[in-house]
This record gives structure tokens, sequence and C-alpha cells, in this order.
């Protein structure tokens, strides 16, 4: 006898009309395409995340190197696409602030953690909203690494316990 089984697929859950959730999924949305943070439940299209005049900057502090990427490049760099068990993050801050002109400013501050690896990425990003969706149009983003101390195991055993020595 045969078994039907429907998988239906994870739908992208419903924004608010809060800005500053609205740019937190837009920057999550972004980090999962380009492999930093994990991937989405739901299916994200990394053309549709940035705009045509798309500008993004990189300044990697442990190399002191700056990587600037347009939407092309952007969408065609290995850049990593995402795993399923990727760092676990954490939001620092985000301050958004919308434009007279639609343009939404956004500061913020993330954490990654992989390991015994910190990733902190500082920076800023602007957002447009076209359609119903928002795009992003510029970041301007510092990545520091940091290696984290190992936890150190206690040992089961007092050190300063008396020993008794029968001769």
């Amino acid at each position: 006898m045969a078994t039907f089984i429907t998988v239906s697929p994870v739908a992208k859950p419903k924004s608010s009309n809060d800005l500053r959730s609205q740019m937190e999924d837009l920057l999550i949305d972004f980090y999962s395409v380009v492999g930093v943070a994990p991937r989405r439940a739901y299916p994200v299209n990394a053309a549709d995340l940035l705009a045509d005049d798309f500008q993004g900057r990189f300044f990697i502090q442990s190399s002191s190197e700056l990587m600037v990427f347009s939407k092309a490049q952007m969408l065609a760099s290995k850049v990593g696409r995402g795993e399923i068990n990727r760092p676990v993050s954490r939001l620092v801050s985000l301050s958004a602030k919308l434009c007279e002109d639609g343009i939404a400013s956004v500061v913020y501050a993330v954490a990654y953690r992989f390991g015994q690896t910190a990733q902190v990425r500082r920076g800023s990003f602007k957002a447009s909203l076209q359609g119903e969706n928002w795009v992003l149009h510029s970041i301007d983003e510092d990545v520091r690494l940091v290696i984290l101390p190992e936890v150190k195991r206690t040992q089961s055993v007092a050190a300063d316990r008396p020993r008794l020595w029968i001769l």
C-alpha cells in the first residue's frame, strides 16, 4: 500500500510594520545569502535584496583589506552560500531612521560565533522600498575577527586535598 506525503514549502513569515524589525529581517536575509548567517527556512533570492545601483564596502580589520562589490559582483562571488549549521548570531544593536525621500538609514552591530571564533560586524546601510520589499542600495561594514579563549575544565580532584602515605 502506498503512502502519500505532502510537504508544503515554508513561507516567509509576515513582516511587521515596524521599520526596525523590517531592517533586521533585510540584514539577516542578506547575511544568509552571502553565507555569513545560517540559511533562512524560507527561500531568499539574492537578486531581490540588492538594488541595481548596489555598492557594498567591507573592511576586514585582520588583513586591512577593503573589498568593494557591485550588484553583479556580489551575486557572482563565491562568498559561501550559507550552510545549515553556521554560526550562532546575536544582534547587538540596530537603529533605523526613515528619511523624507523614502530611504531608510540603518546603523547596526551584530556578532556571530562559530566554535572559538567570533566575528563582529559593525556598519550601516541604506535601503528603499520597491514594491512590497526592501532592497539594499549601499552597505558599509567593518569586520573584526576575535579568537575566543578555550574553556578550561576543572579537575575532578581538588589539588589541596591531603594525601595519606602508609609506609
